[in-house]
């Protein structure tokens, strides 16, 4: 893909970058090969261990968005799609894991939940 923008304009480069997420309505927009690559080094990064508090206060709907994020669907659309509920719902879902998690995004809750056989 580098060779295809190597004559394109650095500020026509971000615009599309811009207009891409700005469709994605706020989601991260990357292949399924670049986040396996993201969640390894992320992954060899440290993340705490759960504790027994910290997975039992998970809810059902949590577990489940959970379940779609390690999955591989990274978009809050999809993982709507998936589950039968709204994008709203979803990033309720996420956000409340994210806090029980201790964690600040969703790579980094995937990771936690990998780690803690979640995903």
């Amino acid at each position: 893909a580098a060779r295809r923008l190597d004559g394109v304009d650095h500020e026509v480069r971000v615009a599309s970058f811009h207009e891409v997420a700005r469709h994605a309505g706020g989601d991260a927009v990357i292949s399924e090969k670049v986040g396996a690559v993201v969640l390894r080094e992320l992954a060899r990064r440290r993340v705490e261990t759960a504790t027994p508090e910290q997975l039992a206060s998970l809810t059902p709907d949590e577990r489940r968005v959970i379940a779609s994020l390690c999955s591989g669907l990274t978009a809050s659309g999809a993982m709507a799609e998936a589950l039968h509920i709204s994008i709203h719902t979803v990033r309720m879902h996420l956000n409340s894991a994210q806090s029980k998690a201790g964690v600040a995004d969703r790579t980094q809750l995937a990771v936690w939940a990998a780690r803690n056989g979640l995903g």
